[in-house]
């Protein structure tokens, strides 16, 4: 199956959303601590995995937001009111932004901070020497947006739990592979 419908989503989109929230997940939970480590050896080995981490999100977020737009977001199973579909389209697509623009933003700093840039060791752009004055409102926007895409995961998870628990719609089985009834907007509302 490679489109989605309103019954079911397709293995690709199921593959992407889940290696995608997996990887952002292990991205943001390995920079967490990057500030408060002392310098040396093991906060580098820190950065470049995060750095490492950064780059398969930016890939896998190019190919989740290219996947979207040739097939649509999922379309949902119940009618819910504007304000929730404001709210939805806004985390949706600010995560699939933020999953391309963290790791872009933090290529950047890298760069700047004259770290470099390797991938799990292969070196991509050689470590500077000269060190850039305009890291920190770099780090700034990377941070803001981190904590953003924590705020985004939030609000996703619990509309997630919300649709499974008290909703019972099926978009949270049919996000597993399983195939649902669609509701039509006039059984929704009841």
């Amino acid at each position: 199956m490679s489109a989605d419908t309103s019954e079911r989503l397709s293995r690709i989109s199921i593959f992407l959303h889940w290696t995608t929230a997996g990887l952002v997940i292990a991205t943001l939970v390995a920079g967490a601590p990057l500030d408060d480590m002392p310098d040396g050896a093991s906060r580098w080995e820190a950065i470049a995995f995060h750095i490492s981490l950064g780059l398969t999100v930016l890939a896998w977020g190019l190919a989740r937001g290219l996947w979207r737009l040739s097939n649509g977001m999922p379309i949902p199973l119940k009618a819910y009111n504007a304000a929730t579909r404001l709210v939805s389209k806004v985390v949706r697509y600010g995560m699939l932004l933020l999953s391309v623009a963290l790791p872009v933003s933090g290529i950047f700093m890298a760069v700047e901070k004259g770290y470099g840039l390797s991938y799990f060791g292969f070196e991509i752009i050689r470590s500077a020497e000269t060190k850039i004055a305009t890291v920190t409102n770099l780090q700034t926007v990377h941070q803001i947006g981190a904590w953003t895409m924590v705020a985004f995961i939030g609000i996703h998870v619990a509309a997630s739990l919300k649709a499974l628990l008290v909703d019972r719609d099926g978009s949270f089985p049919r996000m597993l592979g399983v195939t649902v009834r669609s509701i039509k907007p006039s059984d929704a509302r009841r």
